[in-house]
């Protein structure tokens, strides 16, 4: 348990320190670009970027099923079994970018169609084109995406991910800076991203030498087994579409490309709170699958128990967050003529905390393969956010796009994923909901005590910002580790955080040695 413990905490520092990096440098970015582009045309990058976004539907939920998959298979110690789903999904996966590469030269020269000027035509074919192709080759580059997660070397995954953003933020600086446009700046994304994905395929190769890439067909049971997998987790991701991408087209549509650009402020906010949440508490999916595969189904409850008391206390401090220093940040951040995003960004941090306290359910479905009842909840949500929002952007403008969206979530994450998850993976409904309660009443009173003791300090500077925020963390973490968390699980944090220890002090700890690799 201790060694698990450590590799979660491992994993989950990685990821957070991606986010923290990529974060630091994505906020820091769009001011620039912003202001130097103008709203407009921002507001057509941050269009072009939602609809080819849609792209990802054709990735048809083999990402998930491969790092499912991948990760049974280690938990049977099945080396064979691992180099047949990257065979499998490699022969998929390149078909697809193939497909990819078609569409966006058909969308390219269908874009004069769509645009409202010829210089604006021009510029939507040339980005959806250029982007395109990016998109197309990383398609393959998924196959080592989800291998390296199920194996859960997450720093593999965030080196080639800096190497990649340090690129293109230079590039997309300079090309700016030299009075370039989007064309320049979509050439900027397109390079940062191949050096991306080529160094983690590198990586990948160089560490487990034991991996096969070979196209030879798979073997019959496996690729139905993949199919059946993936077909529900497609079903979820185009759901997810409607949930999450819907947004900026519908605004474009009914108030105009500006108001894209000041929702935006809202949604990459919103955005960052999901990505954080699942950087923590991300890492448990391929454990479940693990433990799953292994017929840990002890292990599998506790793991899960766990894991959403984690989730409970991140999402509900991290909205929070959101909601108490994000009037002032982007005051800070972007400037007062930007100020309408604030109350968007409330409604969408409540929402998405209503999201993400259920999220080690959905993992949990993932790993036991029951994940078509995720599919359905999701895709009935997607739709009736889709309707609300049509139905409410006409009278409150972007403001209602984001109350659709809680509205969708308020009932389909607080009052119907409870009691079919609990359902399908025959856990104690009532035990369930008791754990969920207990944890958010001690972060709810955890957090109204950070707030007594940092709301005052609140002010839009970002020394201000960043000290209180700090002070806050540390007030609200000791106050949850006690109110949520039991000595057994108090115990087992001290043990996840033991990787830090020895960092700390490399001479007083024996070094620990790496899992033996299972056997052929």
């Amino acid at each position: 348990m201790a060694s698990t413990a450590r590799q979660l905490s491992s994993a989950s520092a990685f990821r957070v320190f991606s986010f923290f990096v990529t974060t630091a440098v994505s906020l820091a970015m769009m001011p620039f670009i912003v202001h130097t582009l103008g709203d407009r045309m921002y507001g057509l990058w941050a269009l072009v970027a939602t609809l080819l976004g849609y792209y990802g539907v054709l990735d048809f939920g083999l990402t998930p099923a491969v790092c499912q998959h991948v990760a049974v298979a280690l938990g049977r110690g099945d080396r064979e079994a691992c180099n047949g789903v990257v065979a499998a999904s490699l022969r998929f996966f390149l078909a697809v970018g193939m497909v990819v590469l078609l569409l966006s030269g058909v969308a390219a020269v269908c874009a004069p169609g769509m645009a409202r000027s010829a210089d604006q035509a021009s510029l939507f074919s040339q980005i959806i084109l250029i982007l395109g192709i990016s998109t197309a080759v990383s398609f393959p580059s998924r196959v080592f995406t989800g291998f390296l997660i199920a194996n859960l070397r997450y720093d593999l995954m965030v080196g080639a991910e800096l190497v990649a953003l340090a690129l293109r933020t230079s590039l997309i600086l300079s090309v700016l800076l030299l009075g370039h446009g989007l064309v320049a700046m979509a050439w900027a994304t397109f390079t940062g991203s191949m050096v991306g994905m080529v160094l983690q395929a590198w990586l990948t190769i160089r560490k487990y030498p034991w991996l096969r890439l070979r196209l030879r067909a798979p073997r019959t049971g496996l690729t139905r087994s993949l199919a059946s997998y993936s077909i529900f987790s497609f079903a979820g991701q185009v759901s997810d579409r409607l949930r999450f991408q819907a947004d900026p087209v519908v605004i474009s549509m009914f108030v105009g490309l500006a108001a894209v650009t000041h929702y935006r402020i809202a949604s990459t906010l919103a955005q960052q709170f999901v990505v954080l949440t699942v950087a923590i508490t991300g890492v448990f999916a391929p454990l479940l699958s693990r433990k799953y595969g292994a017929g840990d189904f002890a292990g599998l409850r506790s793991t899960f128990f766990f894991a959403t008391k984690v989730s409970i206390c991140v999402a509900s401090f991290l909205g929070f967050g959101l909601i108490a220093w994000g009037k002032p940040f982007i005051l800070r951040w972007m400037g007062p003529a930007y100020l309408d995003a604030y109350w968007p960004l409330v409604i969408l941090a409540v929402a998405i905390a209503f999201d993400l306290w259920q999220a080690p359910s959905v993992d949990l479905l993932y790993a036991i393969a029951k994940h078509r009842a995720y599919a359905c909840l999701n895709s009935v949500e997607g739709v009736l956010n889709l309707g609300l929002s049509l139905w409410l952007v006409r009278r409150y403008g972007m403001l209602g796009v984001a109350l659709g969206t809680l509205g969708s979530m308020t009932v389909m994450r607080l009052v119907v994923q409870p009691i079919w998850v609990c359902r399908l993976a025959q856990l104690p409904y009532r035990d369930y909901m008791k754990l969920a309660g207990s944890a958010l009443g001690g972060t709810l009173v955890a957090a109204s005590l950070a707030w007594l003791i940092c709301g005052w300090a609140i002010r839009p500077a970002y020394w201000q910002l960043a000290s209180s925020a700090g002070v806050a963390v540390c007030v609200y973490g000791i106050a949850v580790l006690f109110l949520v968390f039991s000595s057994a699980d108090r115990r087992r944090v001290g043990s996840a955080l033991a990787p830090l220890t020895r960092l700390l002090h490399p001479q007083q700890l024996p070094a620990i040695a790496s899992p033996a690799p299972p056997a052929q």
